[in-house]
Formats: structure tokens, C-alpha cells, sequence
């Protein structure tokens, strides 16, 4: 099988016959459209041959963005291969190549488009269609903005991982590692505890909070898992701790994630790659499937981002009701704005996790400490951070001078422009810009 660019010779080998192009087009005509495409320096197309016939096929289209100075935008289109052939298997190698192409022109993004009834087709490693997106960036960050019920789009997730051939025993491997982490880090009393108590949560949550745990539900049925593990590994996520830095006023939402080396180590080794989520056009989240929780979001109500704590003692964590986490989807899913959130959060006395959250309002922007009510603050600048003081004029010299320690992420949201700059800190620390 050989991988490589369209030839003019392709017109006897069966090209034609692989686009399904029905009428009789004759070699002049064809001989005009390829030797345009050959003057073209900024559009790919990539074959397969195999046994002297052309077996699959591919092209990328590079789109200079006046708006991104120059920048490239790749556009991946008529991913084709012949029906006799493995078609996940070879579009994999085709699109694979396309991508490197586009890295090596340093696009900052690349799409992948097709119509409807193709989509289920298509679908292998990137899409756009009208209502439903999904972006690839370099460093393995993916955009996927997804409508539906909650339940809905945990189905659709599930087929874009299961089409990207996303094998579920990850989920498995990183459950193994954060209950590992867990228990060097804890006397056995307190293991057995923390069993009995997850155990009891994930019980509460199915049968209280069903309408919180959707997406939760979709995503399960759809990877054929279950429930139970996405329900624990989120809970084991939170007990790991998340340590950041956090700073917003009017128009910056800027947010690091570190978390625990063993943690980082895991994601690294397992799956490195980040999911943002646009759900609705409702809110958006930073996330991938072993790695599910509300713990930074973007919305047209309010941003919000937690800083968590770890090392709070096991015995008081264990007071709580319910995982943190899922008060926070619930309070943030019935807040009409960030002050309704905050009443939420400072009137509830069942909340025995040492976090704080800090918002980016419309109105303001607060660092509430869900464990001392005395410190919540409400300013114009609000700074959280691990690395204090920081400068926060350039936040570009920011992201390369601060210590990298346990890093996975970091986003640099304008709220006037809709623009989200994140990186991969999993791969490198370069930073993608995304229009939300």
C-alpha cells in the first residue's frame, strides 16, 4: 500500500472511479483540473494505491486567515475509500498524513467537512457540519461543539471517541492509577472509608440527581461501561486535587491547571489528548473521558474555575452529602447569573471541601472559599494563585516564565472577542486559538 501525492497517470488507475464520478469525463478534462491543482502550492491531495489501483484518497485545502495574520485554517475534504477495503484503517493513514501537513504549515486549526448523510462516515478523526462541530488543533486539542439533550450529546461523544478508535480500558487505567495514588497516600482505615462512602455517593447520585448526570449516562451507554466508573472516576479526580492559578477582570478569564504528579504521569502515558466541550452553546468545559468534571467553565452567564485542595482530612471530606462537583453543575445549571450562583454556594452548610471558586462575572468577579465564608472577596481583579505574586500585564511572558510543576492545561479567555488560547501542557506549551 503505498501513501502518496495525486499523479496525472491516476486518471487509468481508477481515480475517477473511487470519487463515483458517474460521467464519462475524459483525460483532457481531467489533465486541465490536475495540472490547476499542481500550480496550487497551498492544496494536498494524497492517494493510496494499492495493486496498481487507486484505493483511497484525500486532500487538504489551505486557507489564509487575513483576521489570524496569515495563519493557516486546514480544510480536510473527500476523505474517500474504495468500499472492499478497511475503511477506518485507511482513512486513519490518509488523514494522518493530511494533519502532518497541516502542522508542518503551522495551521492553527483544521476542519474536517462533509454533508449530513456522510457524517456517520466522516466522522473518523475530524468533522463540521452545520449544527455540529468538531476541530482539530495541533498537540492533540480537539473542539467539539455538540447540541442535543445532555443525554443526547453523551452518545454523540461516545461515537466520535469509539470512531476515533478510543479503547475503554484507558478508563480502566486510569481508575487503577488514581485508586493507587489514593492508597499510598492513606492509612487503611481511611481507604476503607473512602470505599464505603464512594459506593454511597454513587447510589445517592443515580437515584437523586439523575437529571445532572446525562451526559454522564450518555456517554456510559454509548462506550457500553459502566455508569458506575464514570460516576467514580470523577469522584477520584476531585479527592486528587487540583491546584491552579487564576486571574480575571473585565475580559480575562486566565486559568493554569496543575494536578498531582501521579496523576499528570497517568494522562501523559494513557491518553494525552484535551476535549473542549461546547454543550448547546450553553457553556463549555475542558475535559477528556478520563478526565470528566466541571472544574473549569465558559458561558455566556459566568466563567468559573475551582481550586481544590487535597490535602484536607479525609475524615471531613467524608462529611459531605454528595462530591462537590455535582453541586456545582447543579448550582450552576439553575443560577440565572453569578450572584444567584454565589447565594447558592455560601448557603449551603453541606459543603465540606477545601476549594475555592473563582468567578468571572458580567456584573463583578468574586473568589468565593467554600470552607472559610469570612474570605470571600469581590473586586475588580481577582488573582488565586500558587505562584504569587504574577505579572499580569503580559500574560503570554506569564505562561513561559511560570514553573511548569504538575501542568496539564492553560486557557487565556477574552470574553470580548469569544477567543479561548489553550494548550496541551501534556505535549508542549504552545497555545491554539479557538472562537467559541
Amino acid at each position: 500500500m503505498l501513501l502518496r501525492k495525486l499523479l496525472l497517470s491516476d486518471y487509468y488507475k481508477g481515480y475517477y472511479k473511487l470519487l463515483k464520478i458517474l460521467n464519462n469525463t475524459s483525460f483532457n478534462k481531467f489533465s486541465a483540473s490536475w495540472y490547476r491543482y499542481a500550480e496550487n502550492e497551498f492544496h494536498h491531495i494524497y492517494v493510496l494505491e494499492h495493486k496498481n489501483q487507486i484505493v483511497g484518497t484525500g486532500s487538504i485545502l489551505l486557507e489564509p486567515k487575513f483576521i489570524r495574520n496569515g495563519a493557516f485554517s486546514g480544510h480536510i475534504e473527500d476523505v474517500i475509500i474504495n468500499d472492499h477495503y478497511n475503511y477506518n484503517e485507511l482513512s486513519k493513514l490518509i488523514v494522518d498524513k493530511l494533519k502532518s501537513i497541516g502542522r508542518d504549515h503551522k495551521c492553527y486549526r483544521m476542519l474536517l467537512n462533509c454533508n449530513e448523510p456522510d457524517v456517520p462516515k466522516y466522522i473518523n478523526h475530524l468533522f463540521k457540519r452545520t449544527t455540529e462541530t468538531m476541530e482539530y488543533y495541533n498537540d492533540n486539542i480537539f473542539y467539539f461543539k455538540l447540541n442535543g439533550t445532555e443525554y443526547d450529546i453523551g452518545i454523540k461523544y461516545a461515537n466520535i471517541l469509539k470512531s476515533n478508535n478510543f479503547d475503554t480500558k484507558i478508563l480502566k487505567k486510569i481508575h487503577e492509577n488514581s485508586w493507587s495514588y489514593i492508597t499510598n497516600n492513606n492509612n487503611k482505615i481511611t481507604q476503607k472509608l473512602l470505599i464505603k462512602k464512594i459506593e454511597s455517593w454513587k447510589k445517592i447520585i443515580i437515584n437523586d440527581y439523575d437529571e445532572y448526570i446525562q451526559l454522564q449516562k450518555g456517554l456510559s451507554e454509548g462506550l457500553d461501561i459502566d455508569l458506575n466508573l464514570i460516576l467514580e472516576l470523577e469522584i477520584l479526580y476531585e479527592l486528587i486535587g487540583i491546584f491552579c492559578t487564576i486571574y480575571c477582570d473585565d475580559n480575562i478569564f486566565y486559568r493554569i491547571l496543575d494536578t498531582s504528579k501521579e496523576h499528570r504521569n497517568t494522562l501523559s502515558k494513557v491518553y494525552n489528548e484535551f476535549h473542549i466541550l461546547n454543550i448547546n452553546s450553553e457553556y463549555t468545559l475542558i475535559t477528556n473521558p478520563g478526565y470528566f468534571n466541571m472544574h473549569t467553565i465558559i458561558s455566556d452567564k459566568f466563567n468559573f474555575a475551582t481550586f481544590g485542595n487535597n490535602l484536607i482530612k479525609k475524615n471531613i471530606y467524608l462529611k459531605n452529602e454528595i462530591p462537590f462537583y455535582l453541586k456545582l453543575k447543579k448550582y450552576f445549571k439553575i443560577s440565572k447569573d453569578e450572584e444567584e450562583f454565589i447565594d447558592y454556594l455560601n448557603n449551603d452548610n453541606g459543603i465540606y471541601y477545601d476549594v475555592e471558586v473563582i468567578i468571572n462575572g458580567l456584573k463583578n468577579n468574586y473568589n468565593i472559599n467554600l470552607i472559610d465564608k469570612d474570605k470571600n472577596i469581590t473586586s475588580n481583579i481577582i488573582e488565586r494563585s500558587d505562584y504569587s505574586p504574577i505579572n499580569r500585564n503580559n500574560f503570554m511572558e506569564l505562561h513561559n516564565n511560570l514553573p511548569k510543576f504538575n501542568r496539564l492545561f492553560v486557557i487565556n479567555y477574552n470574553r470580548k472577542t469569544n477567543i479561548l488560547s489553550i494548550n496541551n501542557s501534556l505535549i508542549n506549551d504552545d497555545l491554539y486559538e479557538i472562537e467559541l
